[in-house]
Formats: structure tokens, sequence, C-alpha cells
């Protein structure tokens, strides 16, 4: 459809596992971490919108939860996959249970 993923952060998933077991002070010492700081607000702040792809079952998101209270604070319009846990912070968020529910409320 056109549309353009402006970070892939999965694609440095392997950094996540790699210096999990590093103690808190190590960890955010490593250049990497504050390469995937900037990359992934800079990704923000030059995308449209925002879609969180959430497991089918709620629970918490950490890293995820940051970068959308950063896109929601840039007041990008903000979408959801999946489940969410109930806050009011999601308020805004427009929920969708699959990608096709996705592009058929909104993206088309």
């Amino acid at each position: 459809m056109g549309h353009i993923i402006s970070v892939k952060w999965w694609e440095r998933q392997h950094l996540k596992n790699q210096f999990a077991m590093l103690n808190t002070d190590i960890f955010y010492a490593r250049p990497e971490c504050e390469y995937a700081f900037h990359t992934d607000l800079e990704g923000i702040k030059n995308s449209d919108i925002l879609i969180l792809v959430a497991d089918d079952k709620p629970r918490a998101y950490n890293g995820a939860n940051i970068e959308l209270g950063m896109a929601l604070a840039l007041n990008k319009p903000c979408y959801s996959i999946g489940s969410l846990e109930n806050s009011a912070m999601y308020y805004t968020v427009k929920k969708c249970t699959t990608v096709n529910n996705l592009i058929e409320r909104f993206l088309c």
C-alpha cells in the first residue's frame, strides 16, 4: 500500500538478548543503547503514525510504551494490533484486532 517502516527495531533484537545479562550501568554505557534511543526517537519524529504490534494476551510493554508515549506527545496518530492491558494512557490509541482490521478501518 506504499507505507514505509521508518525503524525496523526487530533487526537489532539480538542486541537485547546479547546485553540482557549486563548490570544496569554497563548496559546503559553501551553505544548500542544510545544509538537505539536516538534511532527510535528520530523514527517517531519522522513518521506519520505509530503502530504498536501487541500479543494476543494483554501484558505490560516496556520500551514499546515509551515509544508510544513519545508518539502520543508528538500528536502522532497511534494504533495497536492485538491486546493491550487496561490503561487510561491507551485512551486515544485506535485499537485493532488484526492487521486486516487495521487496514480496513484506518489505512485505506
